[in-house]
């Protein structure tokens, strides 16, 4: 982090922390924890949000983790999904998800900030340029948000809840979602 920071005040640290996370590639690697999101350079909205919120924690400031609950069929933007994705959107009630994101306190406001989309995909996806001062839009349509304390146990005990059937469409679901946006960044 002293890399991205190095010369900045602390505003301008917080705000290039915010754009060099959300510019680590969308995608699944198998895991949620930060060091493995750096390390691979790619991550889900979990781990891109853990790991965001685990270096403003480092840089003292305070953060809440949140929750939101929607469905991968309306997304903000109206996203062109390929067949072999529109075949899974379309079994059971839809790919349900649990989305992560955070709020930082910043000058006596809670901000909304979401980071899931890299600078690459905002011809598809909702991409925030932040400057430090307003809330960001989030990439997702909530339809219930949530604070957690712990994000990785609520956001499991909710997954947990769904019918294994929609789990699995949703495992699969997730990792061809990956696989498809790593085609724009080969283009």
């Amino acid at each position: 982090m002293c890399e991205w920071t190095k010369n900045l005040t602390k505003g301008e640290g917080v705000v290039k922390v915010f754009q060099r996370v959300r510019d680590i590639p969308y995608g699944v690697i198998g895991s949620r924890d930060p060091v493995k999101v750096l390390e691979a350079n790619k991550g889900t909205c979990s781990g891109k949000h853990f790991l965001l919120a685990a270096l403003y924690r480092v840089m003292g400031l305070n953060v809440k983790d949140m929750v939101a609950f929607h469905k991968y069929e309306s997304l903000p933007r109206n996203v062109e999904y390929p067949e072999e994705l529109k075949v899974i959107l379309q079994k059971g009630d839809g790919i349900p998800d649990y989305h992560n994101f955070i709020k930082l306190y910043v000058n006596g406001n809670w901000l909304t900030l979401d980071a899931t989309f890299e600078e690459d995909l905002k011809e598809y996806f909702v991409v925030n340029d932040w400057n430090g001062k307003h809330d960001t839009t989030l990439s997702v349509k909530p339809v219930a948000i949530w604070e957690a304390s712990n994000p990785v146990d609520f956001k499991m005990t909710k997954l947990n809840e769904l019918p294994l059937e929609t789990r699995n469409y949703r495992k699969e679901f997730l990792k061809r979602f990956s696989d498809w946006l790593d085609l724009f960044r080969k283009k």
